[in-house]
């Protein structure tokens, strides 16, 4: 059975509640080992690796993870991030937020859009 995205968390210190996107990013560097003795055939690896989320919140008045996110932006100071699904795969490490743009659509509602960027390997992988 698939899985719907409402099921999983992202916690900051507490449960960010008002989360509408939210995409965990782990990737890595591609290294070219190719040699003459591969016959003619690329060899790869893979190197540095790196983790991010990043996600949409609405703004709620009285909600405290708007200025939370924001301080951290501001005084370039670390988060400490967890993303986990119903299933129990979870990641979870310190994070750097290099993205804070707000939104306030004639239409719509005021939204925040935030880029976590991790700081080293997560403290915590794991895979249900």
């Amino acid at each position: 059975m698939s899985e719907l995205g409402h099921d999983g968390t992202l916690t900051i210190g507490q449960v960010v509640q008002y989360v509408k996107d939210l995409n965990l990013n782990m990737d890595a560097t591609e290294v070219d080992d190719t040699t003459r003795a591969n016959a003619g055939w690329r060899s790869r690896r893979t190197g540095l690796r790196q983790w991010s989320a990043d996600f949409s919140m609405v703004v709620k008045q009285g909600d405290t993870m708007f200025g939370t996110l924001q301080a951290a932006f501001a005084n370039k100071t670390s988060v400490t991030v967890n993303v986990k699904d119903k299933f129990g795969n979870e990641v979870e490490g310190l994070c750097s937020v290099s993205r804070f743009n707000r939104s306030e659509p004639l239409d719509d509602v005021v939204t925040v859009d935030v880029n976590l960027v991790g700081n080293g390997k997560p403290s915590k992988i794991v895979a249900a």
